[in-house]
């Protein structure tokens, strides 16, 4: 794919230079004549073609300044330079274990990506990327039995991004209804970490707010007490965003401890938990969230019905840019 677009690219500078010098000559003529229609015409012909190429040569690096008064960087410039971001990414998932997954040589994104990230710096504050690689958890399977769905298979994958995750740490804690949720045919709950669905899939950045807890976050804090169809309903549709999934919010957990030695989400310091939309527990349909527990020193999850509100649930706000592979 990446030959077939560079031998695009070259065609089409042979084919503006072309035009370039039959510009020049209607120029010419149209000086002559008085008439410009034909230059004009060429003109808006290699404009476009220009753009085209451009199109197709994408955007390595995004800068924006914060332009939101109440954010914390209110005022500075952020800076996404992918390559960068891309070396940090590949290094952290080999470190951690997940070396199965591949990440691509290179990551460019569209002039359209890399305006409406712009936009989320700008208006929302955005200043973190994930790169969450394909198939990092794979998909469960449930059917039905007698009149209630169960669990057939768990996620691939998903047993195992928990466990690397949560290395050096404590056994993750599941709520009840995390557990219920992942019910076999005889009643067994012994794959509760794979019955999660995410509702993402492919190569992708997620971009979202560097914040520690969500009560420390203005945006973030608006979250607060709104249920996930209030935040899709409100919010999301209103900033054009959405939550984390779950694999992503894992992935986000393990990278922020590894570079402050502090957790998302730590109890002692936001009293709040992270509803991640995301994701889904198709059995049951409830949305799973998590926080860290710093007196047990663990992570833990649990289930949030659709509707189900709280003053101790929020929500981190994020921005999902699907990549192609080059």
């Amino acid at each position: 794919m990446q030959k077939e677009k560079c031998k695009k690219i070259k065609g089409d500078l042979t084919s503006l230079k072309t035009k370039k010098a039959e510009l020049d000559a209607a120029f010419k003529i149209g000086k002559e004549k008085r008439d410009f229609s034909e230059a004009k015409g060429l003109q808006k012909e290699m404009e476009l073609k220009i753009e085209e190429i451009e199109d197709m040569l994408g955007v390595r690096e995004v800068k924006a300044t914060v332009k939101l008064e109440s954010d914390a960087n209110f005022g500075k410039e952020i800076v996404l330079n992918f390559e960068k971001e891309l070396k940090h990414w590949k290094d952290f998932y080999q470190e951690s274990g997940i070396d199965r997954v591949k990440l691509p040589d290179e990551i460019i994104i569209t002039h359209e990506q890399a305006a409406e990230m712009k936009r989320m710096i700008e208006e929302l504050g955005f200043n973190k990327i994930l790169i969450i690689p394909d198939n990092l958890v794979g998909e469960p399977e449930v059917k039905e039995v007698n009149g209630k769905k169960v669990l057939k298979k768990p996620a691939e994958h998903y047993e195992e991004l928990h466990k690397k995750m949560s290395e050096e740490y404590a056994e993750t804690s599941t709520g009840g209804n995390y557990d219920n949720d992942a019910e076999d045919k005889d009643g067994n709950t012994d794959h509760k970490f794979g019955a999660s669905q995410d509702k993402r899939k492919g190569l992708r950045i997620i971009l979202t707010k560097d914040a520690q807890t969500l009560r420390e976050d203005e945006l973030f804090k608006e979250t607060i007490n709104k249920s996930v169809e209030d935040l899709e309903a409100g919010i999301f549709k209103e900033k054009r965003v959405s939550g984390l999934s779950e694999s992503e919010y894992l992935v986000y957990q393990r990278e922020y401890f590894k570079g402050t030695g502090e957790h998302l989400d730590d109890w002692n310091k936001g009293n709040c938990y992270t509803l991640l939309p995301g994701s889904r527990r198709p059995a049951s349909g409830r949305v799973p969230y998590s926080f860290w527990y710093t007196d047990f020193r663990q992570l833990v999850f649990d289930s949030s019905s659709r509707d189900g509100r709280s003053d101790y649930l929020g929500c981190r706000l994020a921005g999902n840019f699907s990549l192609e592979v080059i």
